[in-house]
Protein backbone atom coordinates (compact mmCIF):
# COMPACT_ATOMS: atom_id res chain seq x y z
CA UNK A 1 0.00 0.00 0.00
CA UNK A 2 1.94 3.32 -0.91
CA UNK A 3 5.21 2.92 0.38
CA UNK A 4 4.07 1.11 3.15
CA UNK A 5 4.57 -3.04 3.32
CA UNK A 6 3.39 -6.13 5.53
CA UNK A 7 4.55 -9.55 4.96
CA UNK A 8 3.16 -12.75 7.29
CA UNK A 9 4.86 -15.82 7.37
CA UNK A 10 1.48 -18.55 6.96
CA UNK A 11 2.70 -22.44 7.81
CA UNK A 12 -0.22 -24.96 8.03
CA UNK A 13 -1.34 -26.00 11.24
CA UNK A 14 1.04 -24.19 12.86
CA UNK A 15 0.82 -20.54 12.41
CA UNK A 16 -2.16 -18.55 12.53
CA UNK A 17 -3.47 -17.34 9.15
CA UNK A 18 -3.80 -13.91 7.28
CA UNK A 19 -7.51 -13.91 7.97
CA UNK A 20 -7.13 -14.80 11.64
CA UNK A 21 -6.36 -11.58 12.49
CA UNK A 22 -8.78 -8.75 13.68
CA UNK A 23 -8.44 -5.99 11.19
CA UNK A 24 -10.18 -2.26 10.64
CA UNK A 25 -13.25 -2.47 10.16
CA UNK A 26 -13.36 -0.61 7.13
CA UNK A 27 -11.13 -3.81 5.44
CA UNK A 28 -13.13 -6.83 6.56
CA UNK A 29 -14.53 -8.91 4.08
CA UNK A 30 -17.74 -9.38 5.84
CA UNK A 31 -19.20 -12.52 5.77
CA UNK A 32 -22.73 -13.40 5.35
CA UNK A 33 -23.93 -13.62 9.14
CA UNK A 34 -26.30 -11.10 10.71
CA UNK A 35 -24.41 -8.19 9.63
CA UNK A 36 -26.41 -8.71 5.97
CA UNK A 37 -29.65 -8.74 8.02
CA UNK A 38 -28.91 -6.30 10.51
CA UNK A 39 -26.34 -3.55 9.52
CA UNK A 40 -24.92 -1.65 11.95
CA UNK A 41 -22.50 0.56 11.16
CA UNK A 42 -21.61 2.25 7.32
CA UNK A 43 -18.93 -0.45 6.31
CA UNK A 44 -21.85 -2.90 6.47
CA UNK A 45 -24.13 -1.42 4.01
CA UNK A 46 -21.20 0.11 1.47
CA UNK A 47 -20.08 -3.93 1.55
CA UNK A 48 -23.70 -5.20 0.82
CA UNK A 49 -24.53 -2.88 -1.76
CA UNK A 50 -21.17 -4.17 -3.18
CA UNK A 51 -21.53 -7.61 -2.78
CA UNK A 52 -25.37 -6.73 -4.92
CA UNK A 53 -23.22 -5.40 -7.48
CA UNK A 54 -21.22 -8.55 -8.24
CA UNK A 55 -24.37 -10.75 -7.88
CA UNK A 56 -26.05 -8.82 -10.34
CA UNK A 57 -23.46 -7.63 -12.85
CA UNK A 58 -20.71 -10.05 -12.42
CA UNK A 59 -21.50 -13.00 -11.41
CA UNK A 60 -24.59 -13.87 -12.45
CA UNK A 61 -23.98 -12.72 -16.06
CA UNK A 62 -21.45 -15.07 -15.94
CA UNK A 63 -22.83 -18.29 -14.73
CA UNK A 64 -25.42 -17.28 -17.15
CA UNK A 65 -22.49 -17.28 -20.27
CA UNK A 66 -21.25 -20.68 -19.06
CA UNK A 67 -24.25 -22.57 -18.93
CA UNK A 68 -25.51 -21.38 -22.59
CA UNK A 69 -22.06 -22.69 -23.63
CA UNK A 70 -22.79 -26.16 -22.08
CA UNK A 71 -26.59 -26.22 -23.39
CA UNK A 72 -26.34 -24.73 -26.88
CA UNK A 73 -30.37 -24.47 -27.10
CA UNK A 74 -33.13 -23.36 -25.10
CA UNK A 75 -35.07 -26.11 -26.55
CA UNK A 76 -33.02 -28.81 -25.71
CA UNK A 77 -32.82 -27.40 -22.05
CA UNK A 78 -36.85 -26.84 -22.06
CA UNK A 79 -37.23 -30.89 -23.21
CA UNK A 80 -34.82 -31.96 -20.34
CA UNK A 81 -36.11 -30.01 -16.96
CA UNK A 82 -39.15 -31.41 -18.26
CA UNK A 83 -37.68 -34.77 -18.22
CA UNK A 84 -36.74 -33.58 -14.67
CA UNK A 85 -33.29 -33.75 -15.51
CA UNK A 86 -31.23 -31.68 -12.85
CA UNK A 87 -29.50 -28.33 -14.58
CA UNK A 88 -27.05 -27.00 -12.00
CA UNK A 89 -28.32 -23.68 -12.87
CA UNK A 90 -31.16 -24.13 -14.67
CA UNK A 91 -34.22 -22.37 -12.98
CA UNK A 92 -31.57 -19.23 -11.99
CA UNK A 93 -30.44 -18.52 -15.77
CA UNK A 94 -34.58 -18.81 -17.14
CA UNK A 95 -35.16 -16.18 -14.36
CA UNK A 96 -32.24 -14.40 -15.91
CA UNK A 97 -33.39 -14.65 -19.39
CA UNK A 98 -37.54 -14.20 -19.16
CA UNK A 99 -36.38 -10.96 -17.22
CA UNK A 100 -33.44 -9.90 -19.85
CA UNK A 101 -34.73 -6.21 -21.03
CA UNK A 102 -35.18 -5.43 -24.36
CA UNK A 103 -35.01 -1.84 -24.45
CA UNK A 104 -34.02 0.92 -21.63
CA UNK A 105 -37.78 1.03 -20.19
CA UNK A 106 -37.37 -2.43 -19.27
CA UNK A 107 -34.23 -1.40 -17.54
CA UNK A 108 -36.25 1.61 -15.53
CA UNK A 109 -39.02 -0.87 -14.75
CA UNK A 110 -36.82 -3.28 -13.46
CA UNK A 111 -34.97 -0.55 -11.32
CA UNK A 112 -38.34 0.55 -9.74
CA UNK A 113 -38.99 -2.94 -8.69
CA UNK A 114 -35.60 -3.96 -6.99
CA UNK A 115 -35.64 -0.42 -5.34
CA UNK A 116 -39.13 -1.88 -4.09
CA UNK A 117 -37.89 -5.08 -3.19
CA UNK A 118 -34.42 -3.97 -1.27
CA UNK A 119 -36.00 -1.13 0.41
CA UNK A 120 -39.71 -1.51 1.14
CA UNK A 121 -40.67 -4.88 0.95
CA UNK A 122 -37.73 -6.37 2.93
CA UNK A 123 -37.75 -3.93 5.56
CA UNK A 124 -41.56 -4.76 5.67
CA UNK A 125 -41.44 -8.71 6.11
CA UNK A 126 -38.41 -7.97 8.55
CA UNK A 127 -40.64 -6.10 10.60
CA UNK A 128 -43.67 -8.91 10.38
CA UNK A 129 -41.46 -11.57 11.25
CA UNK A 130 -39.93 -9.33 14.20
CA UNK A 131 -42.08 -6.76 15.62
CA UNK A 132 -40.66 -3.88 17.25
CA UNK A 133 -41.93 -5.20 20.89
CA UNK A 134 -40.33 -8.92 19.92
CA UNK A 135 -38.51 -10.38 22.87
CA UNK A 136 -36.13 -13.35 23.50
CA UNK A 137 -36.26 -16.35 25.43
CA UNK A 138 -34.75 -14.39 28.43
CA UNK A 139 -37.22 -11.29 28.13
CA UNK A 140 -35.14 -8.94 26.64
CA UNK A 141 -36.00 -6.93 23.86
CA UNK A 142 -34.92 -8.25 19.96
CA UNK A 143 -34.50 -5.05 18.49
CA UNK A 144 -31.75 -3.55 20.52
CA UNK A 145 -28.41 -2.67 19.80
CA UNK A 146 -26.27 -3.62 17.58
CA UNK A 147 -29.23 -4.30 15.90
CA UNK A 148 -31.24 -1.52 14.23
CA UNK A 149 -34.95 -1.59 13.25
CA UNK A 150 -35.47 -0.91 9.65
CA UNK A 151 -37.87 1.99 8.72
CA UNK A 152 -38.90 1.26 5.04
CA UNK A 153 -38.47 3.83 2.07
CA UNK A 154 -40.90 4.61 -0.82
CA UNK A 155 -39.64 5.38 -3.97
CA UNK A 156 -39.86 9.02 -4.35
CA UNK A 157 -38.84 11.13 -7.53
CA UNK A 158 -37.61 13.54 -6.09
CA UNK A 159 -35.64 12.12 -3.79
CA UNK A 160 -32.00 11.92 -5.58
CA UNK A 161 -31.37 8.45 -3.76
CA UNK A 162 -33.78 7.01 -4.67
CA UNK A 163 -44.26 -10.16 -7.18
CA UNK A 164 -43.13 -13.35 -7.51
CA UNK A 165 -43.35 -14.13 -11.14
CA UNK A 166 -44.22 -16.66 -13.22
CA UNK A 167 -43.27 -20.80 -13.00
CA UNK A 168 -39.94 -20.74 -14.86
CA UNK A 169 -40.55 -23.67 -17.14
CA UNK A 170 -43.67 -21.55 -18.13
CA UNK A 171 -41.77 -18.20 -18.87
CA UNK A 172 -39.30 -20.52 -21.05
CA UNK A 173 -42.29 -22.17 -23.06
CA UNK A 174 -43.68 -18.38 -24.09
CA UNK A 175 -40.22 -17.51 -24.81
CA UNK A 176 -39.36 -19.93 -27.22
CA UNK A 177 -43.14 -19.84 -28.65
CA UNK A 178 -42.83 -15.77 -28.89
CA UNK A 179 -39.26 -16.55 -31.08
CA UNK A 180 -38.07 -14.07 -28.37
CA UNK A 181 -35.20 -16.76 -27.39
CA UNK A 182 -31.77 -15.75 -30.14
CA UNK A 183 -28.55 -16.93 -30.22
CA UNK A 184 -27.52 -13.18 -29.35
CA UNK A 185 -29.58 -13.26 -26.30
CA UNK A 186 -28.35 -15.98 -24.58
CA UNK A 187 -25.06 -13.99 -24.18
CA UNK A 188 -24.77 -11.18 -21.27
CA UNK A 189 -21.47 -9.35 -20.87
CA UNK A 190 -20.57 -9.53 -17.12
CA UNK A 191 -19.47 -5.96 -15.46
CA UNK A 192 -16.20 -6.22 -13.25
CA UNK A 193 -16.55 -3.79 -10.60
CA UNK A 194 -14.08 -0.37 -11.21
CA UNK A 195 -14.39 2.08 -9.11
CA UNK A 196 -12.57 4.60 -10.74
CA UNK A 197 -14.37 5.18 -13.84
CA UNK A 198 -17.20 7.92 -12.95
CA UNK A 199 -18.83 7.34 -16.19
CA UNK A 200 -19.28 3.75 -15.93
CA UNK A 201 -22.30 4.21 -12.93
CA UNK A 202 -20.43 1.14 -11.53
CA UNK A 203 -19.63 3.89 -7.83
CA UNK A 204 -23.13 5.32 -8.73
CA UNK A 205 -25.12 2.36 -8.03
CA UNK A 206 -22.85 1.48 -4.89
CA UNK A 207 -22.86 4.70 -3.39
CA UNK A 208 -26.62 5.26 -3.61
CA UNK A 209 -27.71 1.47 -3.00
CA UNK A 210 -25.40 2.28 0.36
CA UNK A 211 -27.16 5.55 1.10
CA UNK A 212 -30.55 3.91 0.84
CA UNK A 213 -29.69 1.29 3.11
CA UNK A 214 -28.38 2.69 5.59
CA UNK A 215 -31.04 5.56 5.16
CA UNK A 216 -33.10 2.73 5.97
CA UNK A 217 -31.35 1.63 9.40
CA UNK A 218 -31.04 5.14 10.29
CA UNK A 219 -27.34 5.08 10.16
CA UNK A 220 -24.91 8.00 9.12
CA UNK A 221 -24.33 8.25 5.06
CA UNK A 222 -20.80 8.31 4.06
CA UNK A 223 -20.31 11.02 1.02
CA UNK A 224 -19.32 9.03 -2.20
CA UNK A 225 -15.07 9.59 -1.70
CA UNK A 226 -15.54 7.24 1.48
CA UNK A 227 -17.71 5.28 -0.34
CA UNK A 228 -14.90 4.86 -2.94
CA UNK A 229 -12.33 3.97 -0.68
CA UNK A 230 -13.86 1.79 1.28
CA UNK A 231 -15.68 -0.38 -1.47
CA UNK A 232 -12.72 -0.01 -3.19
CA UNK A 233 -10.51 -1.73 -0.94
CA UNK A 234 -7.50 -0.91 -2.91
CA UNK A 235 -4.42 1.19 -2.48
CA UNK A 236 -1.52 1.36 -5.11
CA UNK A 237 1.75 -0.02 -3.80
CA UNK A 238 5.26 1.64 -5.40
CA UNK A 239 7.72 -0.87 -7.35
CA UNK A 240 10.34 -0.73 -4.16
CA UNK A 241 7.89 -1.82 -1.73
CA UNK A 242 6.50 -4.41 -3.58
CA UNK A 243 10.19 -5.70 -4.19
CA UNK A 244 10.86 -5.58 0.01
CA UNK A 245 8.25 -7.46 0.66
CA UNK A 246 8.96 -10.27 -2.55
CA UNK A 247 12.81 -9.93 -0.79
CA UNK A 248 11.28 -10.73 2.96
CA UNK A 249 8.75 -13.28 1.73
CA UNK A 250 11.79 -15.16 0.18
CA UNK A 251 13.66 -15.24 3.33
CA UNK A 252 11.19 -17.07 5.30
CA UNK A 253 10.86 -19.11 2.63
CA UNK A 254 14.04 -20.30 2.93
CA UNK A 255 13.36 -20.89 6.37
CA UNK A 256 10.91 -23.23 5.99
CA UNK A 257 12.41 -25.02 3.33
CA UNK A 258 15.48 -25.81 5.41
CA UNK A 259 13.57 -26.59 8.47
CA UNK A 260 14.68 -23.99 10.76
CA UNK A 261 12.81 -23.68 13.90
CA UNK A 262 9.35 -21.89 14.73
CA UNK A 263 11.29 -19.41 16.74
CA UNK A 264 13.24 -17.99 13.63
CA UNK A 265 10.13 -16.81 11.51
CA UNK A 266 9.43 -13.27 11.41
CA UNK A 267 6.81 -11.43 10.03
CA UNK A 268 7.71 -7.43 9.23
CA UNK A 269 5.73 -4.34 8.87
CA UNK A 270 7.96 -1.66 6.97
CA UNK A 271 7.02 2.30 5.95
CA UNK A 272 9.85 3.65 3.72
CA UNK A 273 8.73 6.87 3.69
CA UNK A 274 9.80 7.08 7.21
CA UNK A 275 12.11 4.54 7.31
CA UNK A 276 10.88 2.32 9.28
CA UNK A 277 11.18 -2.02 9.92
CA UNK A 278 9.37 -3.89 12.69
CA UNK A 279 10.16 -7.47 13.20
CA UNK A 280 7.61 -9.31 15.35
CA UNK A 281 7.78 -12.94 16.20
CA UNK A 282 4.84 -15.33 14.18
CA UNK A 283 2.38 -15.97 15.70
CA UNK A 284 1.18 -19.73 17.23
CA UNK A 285 -2.03 -20.71 15.77
CA UNK A 286 -5.29 -20.09 18.31
CA UNK A 287 -7.47 -22.63 19.08
CA UNK A 288 -11.57 -21.27 19.78
CA UNK A 289 -12.76 -22.88 22.64
CA UNK A 290 -16.79 -23.90 21.76
CA UNK A 291 -17.38 -25.66 24.61
CA UNK A 292 -14.92 -26.94 27.79
CA UNK A 293 -13.53 -29.81 25.60
CA UNK A 294 -14.29 -29.05 21.95
CA UNK A 295 -11.86 -26.60 20.24
CA UNK A 296 -11.07 -25.73 16.89
CA UNK A 297 -8.51 -23.62 14.62
CA UNK A 298 -8.90 -22.39 11.57
CA UNK A 299 -6.61 -25.22 9.91
CA UNK A 300 -9.34 -27.60 10.89
CA UNK A 301 -12.30 -29.12 9.05
CA UNK A 302 -15.19 -31.41 10.22
CA UNK A 303 -16.71 -34.02 7.80
CA UNK A 304 -20.46 -35.59 7.50
CA UNK A 305 -20.97 -38.42 5.31
CA UNK A 306 -24.33 -38.12 3.65
CA UNK A 307 -26.54 -40.01 1.15
CA UNK A 308 -29.13 -39.75 -1.26
CA UNK A 309 -32.18 -39.63 1.41
CA UNK A 310 -29.67 -37.70 4.33
CA UNK A 311 -32.12 -34.92 6.02
CA UNK A 312 -31.13 -31.48 7.43
CA UNK A 313 -32.34 -33.15 10.61
CA UNK A 314 -30.06 -35.53 9.78
CA UNK A 315 -26.99 -33.47 8.99
CA UNK A 316 -27.36 -31.63 12.36
CA UNK A 317 -27.59 -35.17 14.64
CA UNK A 318 -24.32 -36.49 12.85
CA UNK A 319 -22.77 -33.33 13.95
CA UNK A 320 -23.87 -33.70 17.09
CA UNK A 321 -22.91 -37.63 17.66
CA UNK A 322 -19.50 -37.21 15.85
CA UNK A 323 -18.40 -34.15 17.56
CA UNK A 324 -20.31 -33.97 20.74
CA UNK A 325 -22.32 -30.52 19.92
CA UNK A 326 -25.71 -29.55 18.02
CA UNK A 327 -25.44 -26.72 15.01
CA UNK A 328 -27.90 -23.65 15.82
CA UNK A 329 -26.97 -22.34 11.91
CA UNK A 330 -26.42 -23.95 8.80
CA UNK A 331 -24.90 -21.38 5.67
CA UNK A 332 -23.98 -23.02 2.32
CA UNK A 333 -21.95 -20.23 0.69
CA UNK A 334 -24.60 -17.02 0.90
CA UNK A 335 -27.66 -19.06 1.38
CA UNK A 336 -28.69 -19.61 4.59
CA UNK A 337 -29.97 -22.95 4.96
CA UNK A 338 -31.08 -23.33 8.58
CA UNK A 339 -31.60 -20.62 10.88
CA UNK A 340 -33.93 -21.07 13.62
CA UNK A 341 -35.17 -17.55 14.28
CA UNK A 342 -36.21 -17.10 10.67
CA UNK A 343 -39.47 -17.75 9.71
CA UNK A 344 -40.00 -21.58 8.05
CA UNK A 345 -37.07 -22.41 8.80
CA UNK A 346 -37.93 -25.12 10.97
CA UNK A 347 -39.96 -27.21 8.52
CA UNK A 348 -36.78 -27.54 6.16
CA UNK A 349 -35.09 -30.32 8.97
CA UNK A 350 -37.07 -32.82 7.34
CA UNK A 351 -35.94 -31.81 3.43
CA UNK A 352 -33.11 -33.05 2.39
CA UNK A 353 -29.79 -31.92 1.73
CA UNK A 354 -29.90 -32.34 -1.92
CA UNK A 355 -32.58 -30.63 -2.00
CA UNK A 356 -31.70 -27.58 0.16
CA UNK A 357 -28.38 -27.32 -1.74
CA UNK A 358 -29.24 -28.63 -5.16
CA UNK A 359 -25.94 -30.08 -5.97
CA UNK A 360 -24.97 -30.84 -9.84
CA UNK A 361 -24.64 -33.99 -10.87
CA UNK A 362 -20.88 -34.36 -10.35
CA UNK A 363 -20.56 -32.55 -7.42
CA UNK A 364 -19.02 -34.70 -4.45
CA UNK A 365 -19.16 -32.34 -1.34
CA UNK A 366 -19.71 -28.73 -0.26
CA UNK A 367 -18.28 -26.91 2.56
CA UNK A 368 -21.04 -25.24 4.92
CA UNK A 369 -20.75 -22.92 7.66
CA UNK A 370 -22.03 -24.01 10.98
CA UNK A 371 -22.25 -21.80 14.68
CA UNK A 372 -23.31 -23.00 17.67
CA UNK A 373 -25.66 -22.10 21.01
CA UNK A 374 -23.60 -19.92 23.44
CA UNK A 375 -23.55 -21.22 26.82
CA UNK A 376 -24.62 -18.55 28.29
CA UNK A 377 -28.06 -16.69 27.60
CA UNK A 378 -27.13 -13.70 25.68
CA UNK A 379 -24.20 -14.23 24.32
CA UNK A 380 -23.93 -14.41 20.76
CA UNK A 381 -23.59 -17.79 18.36
CA UNK A 382 -20.34 -19.74 18.37
CA UNK A 383 -18.20 -19.75 15.47
CA UNK A 384 -17.29 -23.59 14.33
CA UNK A 385 -14.72 -25.03 11.91
CA UNK A 386 -16.55 -24.82 8.04
CA UNK A 387 -18.01 -28.38 7.95
CA UNK A 388 -17.18 -30.76 4.58
CA UNK A 389 -20.80 -32.59 3.59
CA UNK A 390 -20.19 -35.38 1.65
CA UNK A 391 -23.40 -36.43 -0.79
CA UNK A 392 -22.81 -40.32 -0.39
CA UNK A 393 -21.07 -42.96 2.05
CA UNK A 394 -18.16 -43.36 -0.46
CA UNK A 395 -17.57 -39.75 -1.32
CA UNK A 396 -18.51 -40.48 -5.05
CA UNK A 397 -20.58 -37.86 -7.04
CA UNK A 398 -24.62 -38.31 -6.06
CA UNK A 399 -26.64 -39.79 -8.32
CA UNK A 400 -29.72 -37.52 -9.56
Amino acid sequence: MGTKGHTEIIVPNLTESYNSHVRTVCLLLIVVNTHQIFPAVIEHTIQWARDKFESAFAHKPTIYNMFWQTHSSAEAVLQRMQQRETLEGAFQVVKLLSRRPSQWEHCIILARLKFDKYFKRKALQLLHSFPLDTRLKDGSLFWQSPKRPPSPIEFDLKDSLSEEEREAIAQLEEAITADHVTPERLRMSPRMFEKDDDLNGHMDFVASASSLRARMYSIEVADRLKTKRIAGKIIPAIATATAAVAGLVSLELVKVVGGYGFESFNNCFFNLAIPVMVLTEAAPVKRTQIREDISFSIWDRWTVWGHQHFSLSDFINAVLVNYGIEPTMVVHGVKMLYVPVMPGHNKRLKLTMQKLIKPSVDRRYVDLTVSFAPESDGDEDLPGPPVRYYFSPDGDAHTA
